[in-house]
């Protein structure tokens, strides 16, 4: 009697959280996949990073790219593979700032000029300072001081936690 063990593991991946300037890493999960002491677990990759447990169901990964799984079966060689995208939103904002004028003895206000120069749909900002004193509202790009210091405005694309702090 002949008979057969084709019996190929089975790979489950669940979807990955996007890589960002603030979660710079992702965890895999193949938790669902075949897992014991039978099976052989690699992952590898083409244009990523794998950061740690390469030989687990669930490695950290540190950068964009496709990952690849691969599990063997240890009692029959029988091998199958799986794959999932992760995707990274690593937009930084970037923008200008300028002053309008000098502050004199006849000019005791000058407006701050902000500017947003790449795709503003995301994008916050806020004012500060140090020693520096805002004589208008900050819920502007165009606010008005009234001191010398050091003004900066910084911008934060919300989808990516990127920020750029301009002075």
């Amino acid at each position: 009697i002949v008979t057969e063990n084709v019996d190929f593991p089975d790979i489950l991946i669940a979807d990955a959280d996007m890589i960002t300037c603030l979660v710079p890493s992702a965890q895999l999960d193949a938790t669902g996949s075949d897992q014991g002491p039978a099976f052989n677990i690699s992952w590898t990759t083409q244009d990523g990073l794998i950061l740690t447990g390469a030989g687990t169901l669930s490695p950290e990964v540190g950068s964009a790219g496709t990952y690849d799984l691969v599990i063997v079966n240890q009692n029959n060689g029988c091998e199958s593979t799986g794959s999932i995208t992760v995707e990274a939103a690593l937009d930084v904002p970037e923008g200008t700032l300028e002053a309008s004028g000098v502050l004199t003895c006849v000019t005791d206000e000058v407006d701050l000029q902000g500017q947003i120069t790449t795709d503003p749909t995301n994008v916050v900002f806020s004012w500060g300072t140090d020693q520096g004193t805002y004589t208008s509202n900050t819920n502007t790009l165009q606010p008005q001081v009234g001191a010398t210091g050091l003004y900066w405005l910084i911008l934060e694309d919300q989808v990516s936690g990127c920020t750029d702090t301009l002075e």
